[in-house]
């Protein structure tokens, strides 16, 4: 059955930058930064409006709400949700929108329905030239819809595994937290980045590349995870070279973290950096570990160019302090941090499986 015909969708509320207020008021409007690209509710953002500013009563997000980004630059962040489980004074924003259960579908079996198996049909459908947009087509999306008691089978089978999944996430956190704690908690004299290492200059044909080996913007992860494959690898001229234990750092968007540990050979995109150590006295693992951190990535976004697509200033990134105490120690640091990456690769491993068992969950029954 057609979406629109089994639930309210509630276009959220318009302002301009006028009915905003500086101080805190009773009427907050949330924006998408609110939801995670896994479907937590996570209050960020809160924008004020101004007492005086009437709003509907609609538009207030309340119990089994589905909160949901109806438009976006990002095809990544276009039709993210999450679920409402108790009443709020909050207000959905101009670029979200309220999905509203009726009668005949469980408000929880919707919201996994197009948090799972629907979330990348949502993403495809968005239309617009810079902005995309679910204004148009998100009523017509056909949901399956079967018996109330299966419907509440998956949610009371997806919910067990979410528990599951919340554990393994709150063992990640903390995991990160020790990680961070052990950084900040290093002595040693500071030296800027320059003083250990070098941006590589040398080129390899990218004839000998392959998607594994190349590196591009596109197939580094967001948020300091790493690489993936790369969908596109050039056919002719020559990359930028890497060797195992390089540093690669994304020049583009800083704010997206993108940041490489080499375990391989390889080359790279001109829009990334390659740094690498110039003494043996010095761990580049240990200096990785120093840059894989907000900190850092705070620092590079304070001298950047561009405004649409900023990039990183190469000097300034590599004015950037850590404290270098001597390799035994530098050593010794990066074996602790290794071990407890280890136990987080797991938990990482654990929370993919468990999300792919609530999409198998919803394909049983359905």
């Amino acid at each position: 059955m057609e979406l629109g015909k089994l639930a309210d969708i509630i276009k959220g509320v318009t302002y301009a930058k006028s009915d905003q207020a500086v101080e805190p008021t009773e009427t907050v409007v949330l924006t998408a930064d609110n939801i995670t690209l896994d479907g937590r509710f996570e209050l960020k953002k809160e924008v004020y409006l101004h007492e005086s500013f009437t709003v509907s009563e609609e538009k207030r997000l309340k119990k089994n709400d589905i909160f949901m980004c109806f438009s976006s630059g990002s095809k990544e962040h276009l039709g993210k949700v999450a679920f409402i489980e108790n009443d709020t004074n909050f207000l959905a924003g101009g670029f979200m929108a309220i999905i509203r259960a009726k009668e005949e579908i469980i408000p929880k079996y919707l919201f996994q329905l197009l948090n799972t198996v629907f979330r990348q049909t949502i993403r495809n459908i968005g239309s617009g030239s810079n902005i995309n947009n679910l204004s148009s087509v998100i009523n017509a999306i056909q949901i399956p819809l079967p018996p109330k008691e299966i419907q509440q089978k998956i949610v009371s089978e997806i919910e067990t595994l979410e528990k599951k999944e919340n554990h393994a996430k709150e063992i990640l956190e903390k995991g990160k937290e020790q990680i961070k704690k052990i950084i900040t908690g290093i002595n040693g004299d500071y030296k800027k980045i320059r003083d250990l290492c070098k941006y590589s200059n040398n080129k390899i044909d990218v004839i000998s590349l392959t998607s594994q080996n190349y590196i591009g913007v596109d197939n580094m992860l967001q948020n300091m995870m790493g690489k993936t494959d790369s969908n596109f690898v050039p056919t002719s001229g020559t990359a930028t070279e890497y060797n195992a234990g390089d540093i690669l750092l994304s020049n583009i968007r800083p704010y997206l973290k993108k940041i490489w540990y080499a375990d391989s050979n390889g080359g790279c995109s001109n829009d990334v950096l390659v740094l690498q150590k110039i003494s043996k006295n010095d761990d580049s693992k240990y200096i990785f570990y120093n840059l894989r951190q907000d900190n850092f990535f705070d620092y590079e976004m304070q001298v950047t160019k561009g405004v649409k697509m900023p990039r990183g200033d190469k000097q300034h990134i590599l004015d950037y302090r850590i404290p270098v105490p001597p390799l035994s120690e530098q050593q010794k640091i990066v074996s602790k941090i290794e071990q407890i990456e280890t136990q987080l690769q797991n938990m990482r491993e654990e929370i993919e499986q468990l999300s792919n068992q609530k999409g198998l969950a919803l394909k049983k029954y359905l």
